[in-house]
């Protein structure tokens, strides 16, 4: 169903059963199946989205990107042109018995963008992988393995360049105060209560 605010130009398909929320604008010649699409979202031309996709609120999804079956977008989600995700890890043309199963005739497999992830223009996300909240994935790069929260992924097949902001003072605290890592409350506490009565003999002494 699509509502009555809705902002759509030119052809393309949208399916009866289709939910496309409040403020939402659908570019020319997109298709969208049996799915549902959030409130204020941006859907480029030749887009597809599959039967079942979910699209969280304030999604930007540029031209030319194809999310099939199976695949759930959290809000705030930015997707580049051509991107591409994939549900099936063994896709035959004609089903193997001994793999597939189901009425289908195949195994959909969930793929979940957290919130307020970017995916950059022309990555491949193979099913299966779980992107974490404002992780970021470059342009060109194929995603193989879930990827932290915060995280900087590039590359073909996608690594890790950058760490999210928490690892990141983990990681400087360690080398700061030689193996003493900030998650361990008892050697952090200790550390802290040494720097305080240092400065405190200091002051008294003056």
């Amino acid at each position: 169903m699509v509502k009555r605010e809705t902002w759509r130009r030119g052809k393309g398909i949208v399916s009866v059963n289709a939910e496309v929320g409040l403020e939402t604008k659908v570019w020319h010649y997109c298709n969208l199946y049996n799915c549902k699409i959030g409130e204020h979202c941006v859907i480029g031309s030749f887009t597809e989205i599959g039967n079942g996709v979910k699209i969280g609120n304030y999604c930007k999804i540029q031209s030319g990107v194809f999310i099939p079956e199976g695949v759930i977008v959290e809000d705030e989600v930015f997707i580049g042109p051509n991107v591409v995700f994939t549900n099936d890890l063994k896709p035959k043309a004609i089903p193997c018995l001994e793999y597939y199963a189901g009425e289908k005739g195949w195994i959909c497999t969930l793929t979940v963008i957290k919130r307020g992830a970017s995916i950059g223009a022309n990555s491949t996300i193979r099913c299966g992988v779980t992107i974490g909240e404002n992780a970021l994935i470059g342009c060109g790069s194929t995603v193989i393995k879930n990827v932290p929260a915060g995280e900087t992924w590039v590359g073909n097949p996608a690594k890790r360049i950058r760490y999210g902001f928490l690892k990141r003072i983990k990681i400087w605290y360690h080398k700061r105060f030689g193996g003493c890592p900030i998650w361990c409350p008892f050697k952090f506490w200790r550390k802290i209560k040494s720097v305080i009565l240092k400065y405190l003999a200091n002051h008294s002494e003056q």
